[in-house]
């Protein structure tokens, strides 16, 4: 953004508008931002399509899990119906006590199933000789 320059003001009278970087420009297609450090720079930015000024993108985008750590981004819309019919929601506030309790022990489970199938397979398997 520019901002005023009045170390000229003096002797010319005049005030010119210098701006100021660095900078973040936006692209109507791609995602992201895009770090600019000095006109050169921004001058090859908008000549790719980069533009001042944010532009909403629909993705990426979280989706919460009652537990924290299962949280996902989604970068399309397949994604997202499928996360949200698992149960994911768009803000962690959705989810009650009760359901990250739930989602908690049922991880919990999951994980004792596999470490008592991890066993099963170890007891089939012949002692080695030490």
């Amino acid at each position: 953004m520019p901002v005023p320059n009045i170390t000229n003001a003096g002797t010319t009278g005049a005030v010119t508008m210098k701006e100021q970087f660095p900078q973040y420009l936006y692209h109507p297609t791609l995602l992201g931002s895009r770090r600019v450090d000095d006109e050169d720079e921004k001058l090859e930015a908008r000549r790719e399509g980069w533009r001042e000024g944010y532009r909403y993108q629909e993705y990426p985008k979280m989706l919460h899990h009652p537990i924290p750590e299962r949280s996902r981004v989604v970068n399309n819309k397949e994604e997202e119906d499928e996360l949200v019919a698992q149960g994911y929601a768009y803000s962690p506030a959705e989810f009650t006590n009760e359901k990250i309790l739930e989602a908690r022990i049922a991880e919990s489970r999951a994980t004792l199933l596999d470490l008592e199938k991890k066993r099963e397979v170890l007891k089939k398997e012949p002692k080695s000789r030490s």
